[in-house]
């Protein structure tokens, strides 16, 4: 028997989809439609089919074809009969006639309700359902509504068989912020690469505004889906907790989210969510590092470099770039062509990093280095370094000026002068010098060059690392000299000195004294006088009788010493057999007057000697009173001279001392 009702019961049920089908074909212009058209070629048929017989049917039927979940769907009719095959319609008072509803799904295999209708009277009909009896899924659902009628004695209405939408309440979702709850107006978020970030989101009835609790909220990105939470906090809301170390690189990502419950519009939310490197420090700074250096040559010497966490403040080790490129440089800053290179740093146990760029081994020079220290996800430093090697300091003779040197030595005398350059930072000689040398001029008493300059002249080493500058001075002439000493080392600071020599020459006297021979004068006119000379060597007390030059030159002056006549020629004096030099002035040639006849006696490398005669050639003696005056104003002419060449000769020996 079950199965008899069960197959008659599927039979009614594909009859009515038969017939749903034709009335959706005839009734309807559109399958979909939810509204309900009466045709006459439906009466037509059912005519013909019922046209020996009378017949049922139902008139004025209404229903609501679509309403929001919880509202009541109401279907109203008339229930109708007629006796003349159709000419005349009237409603089925019969109380035993009924009409019954019954709600299924699309697929017609579940009867969600099975319910009669309410007679109103005069063969009418009619039924409330409340919807929240049916399910409206997450956004709508769509039912198969029959409706089937009986009255004893006639035949059976034509069922009205018809689609009914219930819509889900209409719902919304926002984003919040997690602290202040406060509505977020973008749907675009920040934070760091490994930080946690939390959002807040709300679920709620569009009509009322009042929070959903959700039957699934989920969430779901690039690396990862899950469910959201109901916030302890608040229980309105729902959290969002992001690992971003979950990414594998920084970059914008997007989530979606998806909150749904039975009943309740299902909506779907999008937000981005910028994932960005975290800021870091290098050595404590946040901008670009500048460092400029300067190193002794052969001086070993490292960058360190701490790159940091900003946030955390944790010294970041494992760097995916850790290097450093480097170019030489002109003094100027300009580049050198092919001088340049890269390397890379080596992480320490602390995480800290060190560039050795080997300046141990570098040469003297101007460098450029620029560092560049990144890990994925996290902002890159860089620094530059200048760099400048400079030369080792030295000393010369315990100084690191210039060393000037005053010497005087006796002629003939040998004398050295000895150097010691010494490496400052080790305080060590120098004794494998590049180059040590030296070059000289000869000068004047004033500086003024004569002779130079010489070829570069090597000094010698000794044992003890000293240099030894052998000048020769014994085999030198006396005079003025220059020497320049210098001293070279690669990578070492060069030392320079200026020798100021003199060679003096050898002692003499003239006539017994180391002063200008001062001779006073007075001869009557006509008298034949010879002035007598005598030069010595001081040393060997002998006379020297191979001068190399002995001559005088005269002037004529009045009786105030202003010259009238002369310089004359230089005349030469008589060497006699004793090696005495005799002056001739021929006074009995000349005439009666006053004269100042200067001598001169050269000799290389002997001091040279002079004399000045204040001579006065008188009238003949008879005229004992103009010889008289003659005589006292040779005197006075020769005191006046006297103070004249004290004073000259003073500052002669000032300009002497100076130099």
């Amino acid at each position: 028997m079950k199965s008899i009702h069960f197959k008659r019961k599927t039979l009614k049920k594909i009859l009515c989809l038969v017939i749903f089908l034709i009335n959706s074909y005839i009734i309807f212009d559109n399958p979909i439609k939810n509204s309900y058209v009466k045709s006459s070629k439906i009466e037509e048929f059912l005519l013909i089919r019922n046209s020996n017989i009378n017949a049922t049917r139902f008139e004025d039927f209404t229903y609501d074809s679509e309403v929001v979940w919880g509202n009541n769907i109401t279907f109203s009719l008339n229930f109708t009969y007629t006796e003349d095959n159709g000419t005349t319609w009237y409603p089925v008072l019969n109380p035993y006639a009924y009409c019954n509803i019954t709600i299924t799904d699309l697929m017609l295999t579940t009867d969600f309700i099975k319910t009669n209708m309410t007679s109103l009277g005069d063969g009418i009909f009619f039924k409330a359902i409340n919807s929240s009896r049916l399910s409206a899924g997450g956004s709508s659902e769509m039912y198969f509504v029959t409706i089937e009628g009986s009255c004893p004695g006639y035949p059976d209405p034509l069922p009205e068989i018809f689609l009914i939408t219930i819509n889900a309440i209409p719902t919304g979702l926002s984003m919040h912020n997690y602290s202040t709850y406060e509505k977020l107006t973008t749907n675009e978020l920040y934070q760091y690469y490994n930080e946690i970030i939390n959002v807040t989101f709300k679920y709620y009835n569009s009509n009322s505004n009042n929070s959903l609790i959700a039957d699934s909220f989920t969430y779901s990105w690039d690396y990862g889906s899950g469910t959201l939470n109901i916030d302890p906090r608040n229980s309105d809301y729902y959290i969002l907790e992001i690992n971003t170390s979950l990414a594998l690189h920084t970059d914008k990502y997007s989530f979606q989210i998806s909150a749904a419950l039975e009943n309740y519009t299902t909506l779907n939310y999008i937000f981005f969510l910028n994932i960005l490197s975290r800021p870091t420090t290098l050595n404590g700074e946040t901008g670009l590092i500048y460092i400029s250096s300067k190193l002794w040559v052969q001086e070993a010497h490292n960058f360190t470099f701490t790159y940091k966490d900003a946030v955390s403040n944790e010294t970041i080790g494992n760097l995916d770039v850790a290097t450093y490129i480097w170019e030489g440089l002109y003094a100027n800053g300009t580049v050198i062509p092919g001088r340049n290179g890269s390397g890379n740093l080596t992480q320490n146990l602390n995480k800290t990093y060190t560039l050795d760029f080997n300046t141990e081994l570098r040469p003297v020079g101007y460098y450029f280095l620029y560092i560049t220290l990144q890990k994925d996800n996290y902002i890159h430093k860089n620094a530059f370094i200048n760099l400048e090697i400079i030369p080792r300091p030295t000393l010369i003779n315990g100084t690191t000026l210039n060393l000037t040197i005053f010497k005087a030595i006796e002629f003939k005398t040998p004398y050295n002068f000895t150097f010691e350059i010494n490496d400052t930072l080790t305080h060590s000689r120098i004794g494998d010098l590049d180059q040590a040398f030296y070059y000289w001029y000869r000068t004047d008493s004033i500086g003024t060059i004569l002779e130079g300059p010489s070829l570069n002249v090597d000094l010698i080493k000794d044992l003890n690392n000293l240099y030894i500058l052998d000048f020769n001075t014994e085999l030198r002439s006396a005079g003025f000299y220059r020497i320049h000493v210098e001293f070279h080392k690669e990578n070492y600071s060069s030392r320079y000195s200026l020798i100021n020599l003199e060679i003096i020459p050898k002692p003499t006297l003239i006539n017994r004294t180391t002063l200008t021979l001062i001779i006073f004068k007075s001869i009557e006119f006509m008298t034949a006088y010879n002035f007598t000379f005598e030069i010595i060597n001081t040393l060997t007390h002998s006379r020297i009788g191979d001068l190399d030059h002995a001559f005088y030159y005269w002037y004529r002056t009045n009786i105030f010493g202003t010259n009238i006549e002369g310089p004359s020629q230089n005349i030469d004096l008589i060497k006699d057999l004793n090696d005495l030099y005799i002056l001739d002035f021929n006074t009995n040639l000349k005439s009666i007057g006053f004269y100042r006849i200067h001598v001169e006696f050269h000799k290389e490398n002997y001091t040279s000697r002079y004399a000045i005669i204040y001579l006065i050639i008188y009238p003949p003696s008879e005229n004992l009173s103009l010889k008289i005056i003659g005589y006292d104003l040779t005197i006075l002419l020769g005191v006046i001279s006297i103070i004249t060449l004290a004073i000259k000769k003073k500052i002669f020996d000032q300009g002497l001392k100076k130099r």
